[in-house]
């Protein structure tokens, strides 16, 4: 009967035996984290991500989830006095910091990776020192052909992509309700408000309203403050240039072409040409001394302009570097001689062109407050909402928070759309204040476009009737920031081999322990915003101009992390128990049965 009983309790471990055979390896060394106590997410990709490493032989010894203030001391506001370079965790800097960064279009890693610019002389806190890489980003900021631009952009990407002094987690996207009879628009412009709105359209009635929670506080393209005024303005008021959709590159809009000097001492000189059909909507020529007098007016400072800053201060010396060359007509030329100490000299040429002959005496006789009142009423009237853009304001109530545009049939663009109008006759913005109500015009079809501040998950649209939901790429990324001064997976020299090389396969088993798809599909859990993620490839927005997207995302693969472990030294020794080795303990266990039965029966005799 004992007998019988002992086989049984084998057998019963038997199964848990075999399949002890994916044991971690015992940590070779230990990291800490750093994690922003702002974010919900982020404290769930810590948690994740710390215990994936455990795999791999990393042991995560704290997570330490703060506030920004501690995070700032131990990264680029270290106060550089035990030590002259942002050391580790333990010493008072950092390891390894969860963040996000939300970049621009125009993509400038100046400020994060250059080595001139490691603290305290700039922001590259990750301390990241790269002699290729400096030499590729001076010829990538210095090159003013956009299409040549774009191919150093995506050599610097492809460094960064190898380097890792920062590792990519995931994409932001925004989530819109659409309806699904809309087209033309893009929505990666659009969630910047730089789309092209002649593109849009509903075909079966040709007028589009987009309802938001946001509200109107401006009331000009000088005095705009919300994401919603952005998008009316943007409608509204023609500018030099303009994104085209899809690729993001400035073309011509109201400008018929643009020519340009090589960057020489921080100084480029622009040549504009006038597109000759442009017109503001009561047929007035938009005029050099237009463009001349929209950019004076950015530039002083009783206007107060949002872009005041950017003019004044990084783009023009003064009033003087912009010239009218020859006749002051339709059609004619501007010479801009610019500062580009930013080098992204097209961000210049977007801005909305307002009619001088009509602005400039009301300044003269009422005065800067003219901004500030309501367009179609007071002194101002609807002199600066005056169009040369796709459309024109018909309605503006700051009281309803409403904002009707008709189609401006004076409008072209010749190079975005062969001189066409709008192809809506009615463009309406409206503020709803909940969600609920703004998704019940958008399923009743009086609203065509649900803003993304709603926060909706992209769930509540599916499987609706004549709605869309669509997910549109962000300027927003998730990064783990690398200490690069770090002993071992910085600068590597307290690896088994000592060498950079073994530290840069450190970081690459860290990303290929990163479960990017199950983070973008489940760690939202608590997040009251209801945002929306896809699998992050570069520590670099894929929403920028000429982004890199024939790379794909370092694999969540606890095998091949292993195997860039290994390159880096450590050699990874699971305890497992094989075939044989079961073999073997099935043998000594039965043996040792037949062993106590035989003793019994000693006894017994």
């Amino acid at each position: 009967m004992k007998k019988s009983i002992i086989i049984f309790i084998f057998l019963l471990l038997l199964p848990s035996i075999t399949q002890i055979n994916a044991q971690n390896p015992d940590p070779f060394f230990s990291l800490s984290f750093l994690t922003p106590n702002t974010s919900t997410e982020r404290i769930e990709w810590s948690e994740l991500i710390a215990q994936e490493l455990e795999q791999i032989g990393v042991e995560v010894n704290v997570n330490n989830i703060t506030g920004w203030g501690e995070i700032g001391s131990r990264t680029w506001g270290y106060p550089l006095i035990d030590y002259d370079y942002i050391p580790t965790y333990d010493e008072g800097g950092y390891d390894v910091l969860f963040m996000g960064w939300n970049d621009h279009f125009d993509w400038n890693p100046e400020g994060w990776f250059a080595s001139e610019n490691i603290v305290p002389y700039g922001d590259n806190f990750y301390q990241y020192n790269n002699t290729q890489f400096d030499q590729k980003l001076t010829e990538y900021l210095l090159e003013a052909n956009i299409t040549t631009r774009i191919e150093k952009g995506k050599e610097l990407q492809g460094i960064i992509y190898e380097d890792l002094p920062a590792i990519g987690i995931v994409y932001l996207k925004y989530v819109y309700g659409f309806n699904e009879n809309l087209v033309g628009l893009d929505t990666t412009l659009f969630g910047q408000a730089s789309d092209q709105t002649q593109f849009w359209d509903v075909p079966n009635d040709h007028n589009l309203t987009f309802v938001s929670p946001t509200t109107f506080d401006g009331t000009n393209i000088f005095r705009y403050f919300s994401y919603l005024d952005a998008q009316w303005t943007q409608a509204v008021y023609g500018s030099l240039l303009r994104r085209a959709q899809n690729s993001r590159i400035f073309e011509p809009e109201i400008a018929k072409n643009i020519s340009y000097s090589p960057i020489i001492n921080d100084e480029i000189n622009i040549t504009v040409f006038l597109d000759p059909n442009a017109k503001f909507s009561d047929l007035s020529p938009v005029l050099p001394s237009d463009v001349k007098y929209s950019y004076e007016l950015y530039m002083t400072p009783e206007v107060n302009s949002d872009r005041y800053g950017e003019f004044a201060f990084v783009y023009f010396e003064s009033n003087d570097s912009i010239e009218i060359i020859g006749p002051d007509v339709s059609g004619g030329q501007l010479l801009f001689k610019m500062k580009v100490m930013d080098y992204y000299w097209m961000n210049a040429f977007d801005a909305g062109i307002i009619d001088k002959s009509e602005v400039e005496p009301l300044i003269s006789t009422y005065g800067y407050n003219i901004f500030w009142e309501t367009p179609g009423t007071g002194n101002v009237g609807w002199s600066l909402v005056k169009s040369c853009g796709p459309f024109v304001v018909d309605k503006y109530n700051p009281t309803l928070n409403i904002v009707n545009l008709k189609t401006q049939p004076y409008w072209v663009n010749l190079i975005a759309s062969g001189g066409s109008p709008a192809k809506l006759s009615e463009l309406n913005f409206k503020h709803i204040p909940t969600k609920e109500a703004a998704f019940e015009e958008l399923l009743t079809g009086e609203a065509d476009i649900m803003d993304r501040y709603y926060y909706s998950p992209l769930s509540i649209f599916e499987d609706i009737s004549g709605i869309i939901g669509a997910k549109a790429k962000s300027t927003s990324h998730q990064q783990l920031a690398i200490n690069m001064k770090h002993p071992i997976i910085g600068t590597g020299e307290l690896t088994p081999i000592g060498l950079a090389g073994a530290a840069r396969n450190i970081r690459k088993a860290i990303s290929c322990s990163i479960p990017r798809d199950y983070i973008a599909a489940n760690a939202t859990s608590q997040s009251q915003y209801n945002y929306s993620y896809d699998p992050g490839i570069l520590p670099v927005s894929e929403a920028i101009v000429g982004f890199l997207d024939s790379l794909q995302p370092y694999p969540y693969d606890i095998d091949m992390a292993r195997l860039f472990m290994e390159l880096a030294g450590y050699v990874i020794t699971i305890r497992e128990f094989s075939n044989i080795n079961i073999f073997l303990i099935t043998v000594v266990g039965l043996c040792s049965i037949l062993l106590i039965r035989r003793r019994k029966n000693s006894k017994n005799r």
